[in-house]
């Protein structure tokens, strides 16, 4: 393969020669008016195309050389290597091979001073990650309780874990139930449409907290339609029969009955919300039951139970916000413009 190479090279720098000479002639008579420039430029170009492959060639054979030097443990490339023959295996060496890796690194200092720099660098690459991190600013929000056996309004040892474990500058911030209450009218005004969420003013109070220190965030809001969180999952999963039936009695927020109840004769409709909660149930390339819901925006949805919804909201704030909101931006838009 070397010799072939070599020859290639010789062949490749003879016809460049050549080309050379006829490049030569070619300017020669297009100075005479005798060949149009255009002969020129061709010659031109395939004498560049042959200088390019013969460069090719001997940068190839360059490396070929370096190769098989430091095969045979020779540093010494300056001298050319004459590649001639055929390569004979070497005896098999019975030496350890800790002792053989531990001589090569003494005969080449330069291994050595690479792996060396690379630990350093590994170090530094371990300090720069911790900086980064605790330069990384996290946020979690907490209210009071509302009384002995009440839910707990605040989950902030859950995300100590996360701050301790990626090491971030956490913020947390305890809202007392006085401010959440002064401050109810501007998160129901500054709402585009009527959300009964609770977490609603929990966001736009961490809103105005987080904008102290920073202007844009990344909240987890969706991760318990990704991961299955939400309690109602597994009981929705232990049902049977339909699957709109299943998914009816444990998050549909107001039964059709209800519906009917609250609001006038005017605006009676059929049971709008079933028929689209059963059509996209009924979708297909879902695998199971929990596929389907988890497809379905069930972060749009709700459920009764009495005054508390299946999912554990209160029809009471539903409807005061609705009526809230209404009131604010629809019977009161005029004033604000």
């Amino acid at each position: 393969m070397p010799r072939a190479q070599e020859n290639l090279i010789a062949a490749l720098t003879q016809s460049g020669e050549a080309l050379q000479s006829q490049l030569q002639r070619v300017q020669a008579l297009v100075a005479e008016s005798k060949a149009a420039k255009v002969d020129a430029l061709r010659t031109e170009v395939r004498l560049a195309d042959l200088r390019q492959r013969a460069l090719r060639e001997r940068n190839s054979l360059v490396v070929l050389q370096r190769t098989l030097l430091n095969l045979v443990g020779e540093r010494d490339a300056s001298a050319p290597l004459p590649m001639r023959g055929a390569l004979t295996a070497p005896a098999a060496d019975t030496r350890d091979t800790a002792a053989l890796a531990e001589r090569a690194l003494q005969q080449w200092p330069d291994t050595a001073a690479a792996c060396t720099d690379l630990q350093d660098q590994q170090a530094q690459q371990a300090k720069l990650d911790a900086a980064r991190a605790a330069s990384v600013q996290t946020f979690s929000i907490g209210f009071e309780g509302v009384g002995a056996g009440s839910e707990k309004a605040d989950e902030f040892e859950y995300s100590d874990l996360i701050a301790r474990h990626f090491k971030t500058h956490h913020h947390k911030h305890l809202i007392p139930n006085s401010e959440v209450l002064a401050r109810l009218p501007e998160a129901v005004a500054a709402m585009t449409e009527p959300s009964m969420s609770h977490d609603v003013i929990a966001f736009y109070l961490l809103a105005a907290r987080v904008s102290r220190d920073v202007k844009v965030v990344v909240a987890g809001q969706g991760a318990d339609e990704v991961f299955g969180g939400y309690f109602w999952y597994p009981l929705m999963d232990a049902e049977s029969g339909p699957a709109v039936e299943r998914f009816r009695r444990h998050y549909v927020d107001r039964d059709h009955a209800e519906y009917l109840e609250m609001f006038t004769q005017a605006f009676h409709v059929p049971d709008v919300t079933a028929e689209l909660v059963a059509r996209a149930l009924s979708q297909p390339q879902a695998d199971t039951f929990l596929d389907q819901v988890w497809r379905f925006d069930v972060t749009m949805l709700a459920d009764p139970e009495a005054h508390f919804t299946r999912i554990q909201g209160s029809k009471l704030w539903h409807l005061a916000v609705l009526e809230w909101w209404l009131q604010v931006n629809v019977d009161g838009a005029g004033e604000h413009v």
